[in-house]
């Protein structure tokens, strides 16, 4: 009996899709073509850098990938090194001196010392001054001393001769998360041990990558900068927007700034501060902070700071990979993935409306927010038993609970995205609101 073509392709996908799913005891089938096959798609995937215009290509090549099957846990290793050897293979950083970005949207110069000789973490150092005033080199006279604590130091500019642009436009902020990636492709980085600072307008930038990156990051220090706050003229109140320093859970921060600062107002770091103490009330232990605020004119460090203590204070610190709560307030559309977290479409928002409460205890994961749509968990294999269900609560309510099974998508993603062998994810649980 022959079977007409039709039937015969029909048959064949039923095949194809009765293996991605496997039963119960059994091993998902994956082999050398079924790693060669997500391989193709990670070379794909390489080709689109995270941003927003770029994203329906990324979710395309994700859910091919998803389509290839599901992953058994004898064939992880092989499929993460075939991962990473496709992420590890693009632009890569001279590694010394004057550096130019290899990111297209801003190629800004910036300058490396520190690198070589073994793991090492990154310290990021901000530059004070607008355009034509400050640049890479200031930072490196400041925070230069970070590659003495067995840090790679970085030190970027933030425009480009004839371009007028602050630590806060956009392409900067990817240009610098741009750098770092290039980092990660050229040595031995430890990435629990990134950290970003600034004086200034520096102190301003650190504000503004360090909160809204608080997940990639160690610790995060701001100095005499500010946060686009907006004050109240009939009270004197200032308001600090959303997006940022909710943040900050699991991740510490350093900061400083005199309470007559002649040339940026010292109310937004005050009002910084102020929050930090309230989401530590709340959270004990998961908004460690110093703030140092000095008395007088000044536009310095005060008293007792300076970037020598303030460096030997942020390199103490590590970051948790795989924290038990994470806080997250999405405000980048650019920005997918945050910790174990992931949203497929954040939008430019600096509303608190927005804030993610997720907690992780074993098998049990609770979200609570006011908008989760299009919200995801990210899981690691040594988050969770895989052998027992997962239960996902939201707002209260079980929405899902079930074993979870290894998905090409999220393994893909959390490599191309972050480069990081320490925070691998291999499951992702997607649900409606």
């Amino acid at each position: 009996m022959r079977l007409r073509p039709a039937l015969l392709i029909i048959g064949l996908i039923l095949l194809q899709s009765s293996r991605a799913i496997p039963r119960d005891g059994e091993e998902p089938e994956w082999g050398r073509r079924e790693t060669r096959a997500l391989v193709a798609l990670a070379e794909e995937y390489r080709l689109h850098p995270s941003l927003a215009s770029t994203r329906s290509a990324r979710d395309g090549i994700l859910a091919r990938a998803d389509d290839i099957g599901t992953i058994p846990a004898r064939r992880m290793k092989d499929v993460v090194k075939a991962l990473f050897k496709v992420a590890r293979s693009g632009p890569k950083t001279k590694g010394k001196g004057e550096c130019i970005s290899t990111f297209e949207a801003f190629p800004g110069h910036y300058y490396i010392s520190g690198a070589g000789g073994g793991k090492k973490g990154i310290f990021i150092g901000l530059h004070g001054g607008g355009p034509g005033v400050g640049n890479g080199r200031t930072a490196q006279s400041l925070w230069g001393a970070a590659t003495g604590k067995g840090l790679i130091g970085v030190f970027p500019t933030a425009n480009l001769p004839g371009r007028s642009t602050t630590w806060q436009s956009p392409e900067v902020e990817n240009f610098v998360l741009a750098v770092i990636k290039d980092l990660k492709r050229t040595f031995k980085i430890d990435t629990n041990r990134i950290y970003v600072a600034g004086h200034s307008l520096g102190g301003s930038g650190a504000y503004h990558i360090g909160l809204r990156n608080a997940d990639l990051l160690a610790a995060v220090s701001a100095n005499a900068g500010g946060m686009h706050g907006q004050t109240d003229n009939a009270t004197g109140s200032t308001t600090i927007p959303g997006g940022f320093v909710a943040n900050l859970c699991n991740t510490p921060m350093f900061i400083t700034h005199f309470d007559q600062d002649p040339r940026v107002g010292v109310q937004d770091s005050r009002e910084v501060a102020k929050e930090l103490d309230a989401l530590e009330e709340m959270y004990p232990g998961r908004y460690l902070h110093n703030y140092v605020e000095g008395k007088g004119v000044n536009h310095g460090f005060p008293p007792g700071t300076g970037p020598g203590k303030i460096i030997a204070w942020m390199a103490k610190q590590r970051r948790d990979p795989f924290p038990a709560r994470v806080i997250w307030e999405p405000a980048a559309p650019d920005k997918n993935l945050f910790s174990w977290l992931r949203h497929a479409q954040p939008i430019a928002s600096t509303s608190r409306s927005n804030r993610i409460v997720a907690t992780q205890a074993k098998n049990r994961i609770v979200l609570k927010g006011m908008n989760l749509y299009g919200v995801s968990v990210m899981l690691a294999d040594g988050m969770i038993d895989p052998k027992r269900p997962v239960t996902v609560v939201v707002n209260g309510e079980t929405r899902f609970s079930r074993i979870v099974v290894r998905r090409p998508a999220a393994v893909l993603e959390s490599i191309m995205e972050n480069i990081d062998p320490e925070q691998v994810f291999a499951y992702r649980i997607d649900f409606q609101e």
